[in-house]
This record gives C-alpha cells, structure tokens and sequence, in this order.
C-alpha cells in the first residue's frame, strides 16, 4: 500500500510541474531545486513560446549572450541569426588565440637546445666601462668620503678599516684626481686560520687571489685579526670586475691549517661591489 500511495504522489506532483511549466517559463530554473527542475526540463522539450516560434533566440541563448555584454553587438533581446553571427565572430575570436598559442608552441619546440647552439659563456675580464654620468648624485649618497694622508678616500657606507671585523670589499682613494681602487678582506676570530690564498667561484667560474702583504696579530688575550689591503693591479683586475658584474659568487680563505673558512656572497654584498665599480669609473678610474 505504501508503495502505491507514493506512486501516486508522484504522479500528481508530475502533473502539477507541467501545469506549472507552461506558465513558469519567466522563472529562472537554476534557482529551483534540482528535483524539481529535471521534471520541467523534460516537458519544455515538448514547450515552445511563441518567441521561439517566431525565431527569437531562447532562453538558454541570450544566457550565453549574456555573458559578453562587453559585446557592442550585443543586444538584450537578439534573433537567432544575429545570436549566430555573434557566436561565429567569438569562435573565430577563439580559435585565432588557439592558432597563435599554437604557432607560438611550434616556434619553441622547432629551437635548436643543444648545447651547441647555446653561447658559450667566458670568465670576466676588466673593462673600463662607460658609465651614466647622471647617477652620480645618487651613487655619492653609498659612500662615506675622508681626507686621509693628503688622499680623498671612498669607503662605502658600513664599511670600516677596523681589525676587528669579517669582510671583503673594496674601496679606493683619489690623489691629483687620479682614482686607485684597493681590495681588502679581514678576518678575525678567537682562532686564527691562517689564510695566505682566496679561492673565487662567480657565475660559475673559478679566480685566485694570493695576498702580497698579509697583516697577522693578536688583539688582547683571546682574538686573532688576519687581513691585507691592497692595489687592484694587473693580477687582480679581473676578479674586481667579476665581483663587480655577476649574479652569485662564493669566496673561501685558504687556511694553511686546514681551517678554510667559506663566505656566500649575497646580493646586498654583490650590489657593494657593482657600486664601488661604478663609483670609480664615474670619477676616471681605469685600470
């Protein structure tokens, strides 16, 4: 019996929907449960209005239309040939992106990756590059300046000359307009390491720097300070201008002890050098 009764609930609830369709077709169906809108579906496929009949776009096509109202053909109410042509302008919109995306793909897949066809890649080597004069306030804004022994000495800000400090820069001084840039490192510890070689890998690729002039000693009771601060000559150039145009570098101090004790340069530090280089050549230094 009870199957029967819901039988029959059911039916009367189906006959209710159709009666229900013919007058709901100005209700939005996508806000109606989904139980109810299966049925409506099924008897609107046997439903037309007479806008339909006389070829206006249906319901579900103005839908679509609705979603380019940017469109400046589109029109809230549209016939199907004028929905149509819309509709073939924005397929033919579509498939020229596809076919461009496309042509794009090709392009790359047909480029020779071999590593033949890739520039090799060389060491730096010193250039006096020209440089723009117009950033030269700006730069000067990067450097503490003092008179030193008849010379006018650039240190970058942070920069001290002090034993007791861990660092690798550079700096340069000016005498008779005449700039000499100077490569200094310092070390300093409670234990020394004895360093007498820097080792250079930037951007891939490996420079030595062996101090001509190393200053070792003792400070009070418990630290070690190692250091030497020299002249960017013939020997060094080439690293100075590496230090001062790559993306990543790495240093080690070469201990005689077996201690070597490695620095990751990181871009801050990287930029230091770029500006002392660029400061330099702002004011005639060559090398």
């Amino acid at each position: 019996m009870k199957k029967l009764f819901l039988y029959a609930l059911m039916a009367m609830s189906a006959m209710s929907l159709q009666a229900a369709a013919t007058t709901m077709t100005g209700v939005d169906e996508n806000d109606l449960d989904e139980s109810i809108q299966k049925p409506i579906r099924s008897v609107r496929q046997h439903y037309t209005t007479p806008n339909e009949e006389a070829g206006a776009a249906t319901d579900d096509d103005i839908k679509e239309v609705k979603l380019d109202r940017n469109n400046p053909k589109y029109k809230p109410r549209m016939t199907k040939e004028e929905y149509e042509a819309l509709e073939a302008e924005k397929r033919a919109e579509i498939e020229a992106k596809h076919q461009a995306r496309k042509n794009e793909i090709d392009s790359l897949l047909n480029i020779d990756y071999s590593k033949s066809s890739i520039p090799e890649r060389k060491p730096y080597t010193w250039k006096n590059d020209d440089v723009d004069m117009s950033g030269i306030d700006t730069l000067r804004n990067y450097f503490t300046t003092a008179n030193v022994n008849g010379k006018q000495r650039f240190l970058y800000n942070g920069i001290t000359l002090d034993i007791k400090e861990n660092d690798v820069f550079f700096y340069f001084t000016v005498e008779n307009g005449k700039p000499e840039l100077r490569f200094r490192a310092e070390f300093y510890a409670d234990d020394p390491i004895e360093f007498s070689r820097l080792d250079f890998t930037i951007d891939k690729f490996n420079y030595s720097y062996v101090p001509k002039n190393l200053n070792r000693g003792k400070d009070g009771t418990r630290f070690y300070y190692e250091n030497f601060d020299e002249p960017v000559d013939d020997d060094s150039k080439d690293l100075a201008y590496a230090l001062s145009h790559c993306r990543w570098a790495v240093m080690t101090f070469i201990s005689d002890r077996g201690v070597n004790h490695r620095i990751y340069f990181k871009k801050p530090h990287i930029e230091r050098f770029k500006h002392i280089y660029q400061m330099f050549r702002m004011l005639g230094g060559e090398i």
